[in-house]
């Protein structure tokens, strides 16, 4: 017998915040990086308490997205400059990782934009 699963739609309101919040996480990857992620942290506090599973998802995911990937993506990019200085095997591996995990980083916030579009959790 098959188990409810919760119910993971949005409301109008809290579509609305869900696609600030995406928005916000996409802002953060594409236009201003350090900004965008502080708007996702602002959205959190203050509408985590009272949201529903599936704006909470949204919610932390952007949060944690934003961070996560300027962590990531700075981390590595000084962690390959410490290991091999400015020489082109830097500029290789740099380009290389940057390009893979900022287009996943992307990829993942339409995806998860479309679903906040949508109404729904994921």
């Amino acid at each position: 017998m098959p188990t409810s699963s919760p119910d993971l739609t949005l409301d109008d309101p809290e579509r609305r915040i869900a696609i600030q919040a995406e928005c916000a996480y996409l802002v953060n990857l594409l236009a201003l990086p350090l900004v965008g992620a502080l708007y996702c942290l602002f959205l959190s506090v203050r509408h985590l308490r009272s949201a529903s599973l599936a704006l909470r998802q949204h919610l932390l995911f952007t949060t944690w997205g934003s961070f996560l990937a300027l962590f990531l993506l700075g981390g590595m990019t000084g962690f390959y400059y410490l290991m091999l200085g400015t020489s082109p095997r830097f500029w290789f591996n740099t380009l290389i990782f940057l390009s893979i995990f900022h287009t996943s980083f992307v990829i993942v916030g339409l995806y998860t934009l479309a679903k906040s579009l949508s109404g729904k959790g994921f």
